[in-house]
């Protein structure tokens, strides 16, 4: 009987990981490995439970990543109202260059930024994209380009 459980148990358990190593956003996957382990004591034994646990889980995770776009946006009004706050984070960020670089190429940033306020939903990714992209456009070396985008990226990651 014993044997019978730890198996259903582990076949639980393996399905929950292997829906989890899909899930691209890295704060709804720690939020959901945690939520895990409580959702499998919680599981009867029926096929019925276990898909209506997964249907729950994947809404979940849209939900996580509409808080984080929320997060993202409020990010973005910040650095676009806050031109020397900004910097400061992305001193802390990256170090005293990268933030004089920041400060001298602030428009151009804030000019990649302002499209994705529009987006329903915004991928960290996205904004170190459109960020590098803009400022390698205007003529900007690919090396300093890089490395104020990596830095408002990771700026964003303390928030997110």
């Amino acid at each position: 009987m014993k044997k019978v459980m730890i198996k259903q148990i582990r076949a639980i358990l393996s399905s929950f990981i292997i829906i989890s190593i899909i899930l691209t956003n890295a704060m709804s996957t720690t939020v959901f490995a945690s939520s895990e382990i409580q959702q499998t004591k919680e599981l009867s034994k029926s096929n019925k439970s276990i898909k209506q646990s997964q249907k729950d889980n994947i809404t979940f995770d849209y939900q996580a990543k509409g808080v984080s776009t929320k997060i993202i946006k409020a990010a973005i009004k910040f650095i676009k109202k806050n031109r020397h706050a900004a910097a400061k984070v992305v001193e802390r960020v990256s170090g005293k260059t990268v933030a004089k670089y920041f400060l001298k190429y602030y428009d151009k940033v804030v000019q990649a930024l302002d499209p994705l306020l529009s987006w329903v939903y915004i991928p960290e990714q996205a904004v170190f994209d459109a960020v590098r992209r803009k400022l390698v456009n205007v003529g900007v070396s690919e090396e300093i380009a890089v490395n104020i985008a990596l830095a408002i990226k990771e700026g964003l990651s303390w928030f997110v």
